[in-house]
């Protein structure tokens, strides 16, 4: 399982939706910043942010690698921004798909 390769893949889907210029517009979001922590499975603790780790996460799912325990989930944070400061609270809706690698 490859962890680190599915957050990057996903950040950088985020970040072409979202990381664009602002408009004009009241309704446009920004990505300031993009987290992602693996679920320890056994101890049901957070590690640590995992994006820009040179750490390997092979087998994760069974505890092998470096990510320091077994994690089948992985929490992604992202803070959003919009483009006029702030303001009154504002809601977006995020649309992420998702295919695991060497699916078929």
């Amino acid at each position: 399982m490859r962890i680190a390769t599915a957050i990057a893949t996903a950040a950088a889907a985020i970040l072409a939706i979202f990381g664009s210029p602002a408009s004009s517009r009241a309704d446009t979001f920004l990505v300031k910043d993009i987290r992602a922590y693996l679920f320890f499975s056994n101890s049901g603790l957070l590690s640590e942010n995992i994006v820009g780790s040179t750490k390997t996460f092979d087998n994760t799912v069974i505890g092998e690698g470096e990510a320091g325990g077994a994690a089948t989930n992985v929490l992604i944070d992202l803070v959003l921004a919009n483009g006029d400061g702030p303001g009154p609270k504002q809601t977006a809706t995020l649309q992420v798909a998702y295919t695991a690698f060497g699916a078929t």
